[in-house]
């Protein structure tokens, strides 16, 4: 008979045992990412901080993705060789978060004007320049 298989009565022979079935659940990925137990505002060993902030202290809010971090990048064209810093997850008044950045901004960079784009639909702000490490900054001073 063509396409049929005959399984070898030699293989046929295995035991199924939940005895080790603990050791073989641990490899398996989390579901969910559970939420660090830290104090409001406190700095974990790492440099990770806890948000203080909450959705009413302010006319916006920059929430964190699932592992609890920032939506913060910084973003190389190689056409243009431009960097730029990217910050998403802004909900609220996203222009005037962007007008308290380019306050905070023009101080300690040295610059007299600061390329910051507001995409509000999107609740995104791109700013020209290598300044995730001072955005960054400007977040852990508002409790975000």
């Amino acid at each position: 008979m063509k396409g049929s298989y005959e399984f070898p009565e030699s293989n046929a022979n295995f035991e199924t045992s939940t005895a080790e079935w603990e050791f073989v659940e641990r490899l398996y990925p989390m579901k969910y990412i559970p939420k660090p137990n830290f104090e409001p505002g406190e700095i974990a060993p790492s440099g990770w901080r806890a948000p203080k902030a909450k959705k009413d202290d302010y006319p916006y809010f920059v929430t964190r993705d699932r592992s609890h971090m920032f939506r913060l990048y910084r973003d190389f064209d190689p056409i243009t060789q431009i960097l730029k810093t990217k910050l998403k997850g802004i909900e609220g008044d996203v222009f005037a978060l962007g007008e308290e950045l380019k306050k905070y901004l023009l101080l300690p960079s040295g610059k007299r004007m600061i390329d910051l784009r507001v995409y509000e639909p999107f609740g995104i702000i791109i700013i020209r320049g290598d300044l995730k490490m001072l955005v960054l900054d400007f977040l852990h001073e508002k409790g975000f």
